[in-house]
């Protein structure tokens, strides 16, 4: 009832040590072939193939600009609550948060989410709605000019 769509690449040798230690340590398991490594991906093509973007992200984020490309195009995100995520996710209507590092949270969101399709297309729809009105790129230009003129007439 579902696949995993992996997008991107090892981007160092720890890295590629990583991804063999998953392929060892799951690839008998009957669920692997359901796993599709994709590689680095065109991210408008990569979001018209999925129903739910999941970003586990254990760093600060400071915006989420991945969740926000994915309510652009009506896919809600499933992400762990770290940085200004929660701006651009709100949990329960334009997506799902976890706890940074909990796994198991976010395998229990996703197991709930492949038995609610309505929920996801609903979350989808919100999750366009919401970043659309929110982060407009004329409010976000406007907003970095503002910050930009600030400093620049503060004497520094």
């Amino acid at each position: 009832r579902w696949e995993l769509h992996v997008a991107g690449a090892a981007q160092d040798a720890a890295g590629e040590v990583l991804m063999g230690e998953l392929a060892r340590a799951y690839s008998t398991a009957p669920w692997w072939s359901r796993v599709h490594w994709r590689g680095w991906v065109r991210a408008e093509e990569f979001l018209r193939g999925i129903d739910v973007l999941v970003f586990p992200s254990r760093a600060f984020e400071t915006f989420g600009l991945a969740p926000a490309e994915a309510a652009l195009a009506g896919v809600p995100t499933v992400a762990a609550r770290v940085g200004a995520v929660p701006e651009v996710v709100l949990d329960g209507r334009s997506g799902w948060l976890f706890e940074p590092g909990d796994a198991p949270g976010c395998a229990t969101l996703l197991e709930r989410l492949v038995n609610q399709p309505e929920a996801v297309a609903a979350a989808g729809a919100a999750a366009r709605a919401h970043v659309s009105a929110s982060f407009p790129a004329g409010k976000m230009v406007a907003a970095c000019a503002a910050i930009y003129s600030a400093l620049t007439h503060d004497g520094r």
